[in-house]
């Protein structure tokens, strides 16, 4: 009689919505809950709250849910300290809470404390289950991204606290915000970047604006740089310039988005002012981006094809043009025209792979091909071209 009472009290409990039953020695995640169901039963528990953001195609958030959260150490870690809930941010709730917390990338895991509802820190991306327990440990410390987050704004400017909060900023991608502090931090200390690497270092990584004072110090110096650092400090530069356009002048407006010419053309300038010997370069690929967002499809491909012939685009190029386009053209004259630029390139592709077959092993060894060009574009390419094709 016990034992059946016993096994019916059981069937009760996992019968309950959200009851935490994940793997038996892996880390309990709640099942069918709410956002809030989960906030209150952390704070019911008096546990931060543990949120995995995921989506159903994410590689790495399939590792962590496979390999990592089933291991008996990572359960045993997390299970004493919070309360588990895992959400696809493409289904239900999820969708709200990723642009409620600005999850931008996925894995996403956002920790919360659950007496207050506060975001404490964030972590993006997976990592074996040493790793990812250290890396939840340090941004934990200090109370966290929150707290870091409210002793600057409170005016604590210690260099040992600044970097915290660099760092904390950047695990949790807060990309605007950790080249704001960084500006800030460096500023004043432009001739120390030569004799500091960790300096240098810092504004390699998170100075992303071609007008800051101390790109321009490096700029105004970049043959000194590039002697201290290699030639990595060029291309630093020459990125930083080519890619400002694509994350500034994009302007986005709900769904919509558009171009901000007036601004494209006061930056054109501001490169001839700082000799700055690409504009060309810049110029058209922003003239491709105004022609797509202004839906001027004939003219983006015309740009397209002018593009290729003076720089060579590459396949990554040629197909993010042609499947915009696909998408947003109805003009079959444009539609085909796009077509055959696909057909041409297949036909390349094709011979590159006839001419790798016939390769021969030197000593043994078949040279690799390349994964992110070429014939590894021949399956999406010929997708895209049955896309065309079904609307002749």
């Amino acid at each position: 009689m016990k034992t059946n009472l016993k096994m019916i009290v059981t069937m009760l409990i996992l019968l309950i919505p959200g009851f935490a039953f994940a793997q038996e020695n892996g880390v309990k995640f709640l099942e069918n809950v709410s956002f809030a169901q989960a906030m209150e039963q952390a704070k019911n528990a008096n546990k931060m709250l543990f949120v995995d953001c995921y989506t159903s195609w994410c590689g790495p958030c399939k590792m962590m849910l496979r390999d990592v959260f089933p291991q008996k150490s990572v359960a045993d870690y997390f299970n004493p300290k919070f309360v588990c809930a895992k959400f696809d941010m493409e289904k239900g709730e999820g969708v709200e809470l990723k642009n409620k917390y600005s999850v931008k990338a996925f894995p996403t895991f956002l920790i919360f404390d659950s007496q207050t509802g506060e975001e404490i820190t964030r972590i993006v991306g997976g990592n074996k289950a040493d790793a990812f327990i250290k890396t939840i440990e340090e941004s934990l410390k200090d109370g966290g991204l929150a707290s870091l987050r409210k002793k600057y704004e409170a005016g604590n400017r210690d260099n040992e606290f600044v970097l915290s909060y660099i760092e904390a900023l950047d695990r949790g991608y807060y990309a605007n915000e950790v080249s704001a502090v960084t500006e800030e931090f460096l500023k004043g200390k432009e001739d120390q970047l030569l004799q500091n690497k960790d300096l240098y270092e810092l504004f390699e990584q998170h100075i992303t604006s071609p007008y800051n004072p101390v790109f321009q110090y490096v700029w105004n110096h970049k043959d000194e740089f590039a002697q201290k650092y290699g030639n990595g400090v060029k291309s630093k530069l020459e990125n930083t310039y080519i890619g400002y356009p694509m994350r500034t002048f994009v302007v986005k407006n709900g769904k919509e988005r558009s171009f901000d010419q007036a601004g494209m053309d006061k930056y054109i300038k501001f490169l001839e002012e700082v000799k700055f010997d690409r504009i060309d370069y810049i110029k058209l690929n922003s003239q491709i981006m105004a022609a797509q967002l202004n839906k001027d499809w004939k003219t983006m491909l015309e740009l397209a094809h002018q593009y290729d012939k003076t720089y060579k685009a590459t396949d990554q190029d040629i197909y993010n043009w042609c499947m915009n386009l696909e998408r947003g053209c109805t003009d079959n004259a444009v539609r085909q025209d796009a077509a055959k630029w696909i057909k041409e390139r297949l036909a390349s592709i094709e011979k590159e792979i006839e001419e790798q077959s016939k390769v021969k092993a030197k000593d043994g060894v078949m040279p690799a091909m390349s994964m992110v060009s070429g014939p590894a574009y021949k399956n999406v390419y010929e997708g895209l071209l049955k896309k065309f094709e079904a609307t002749k």
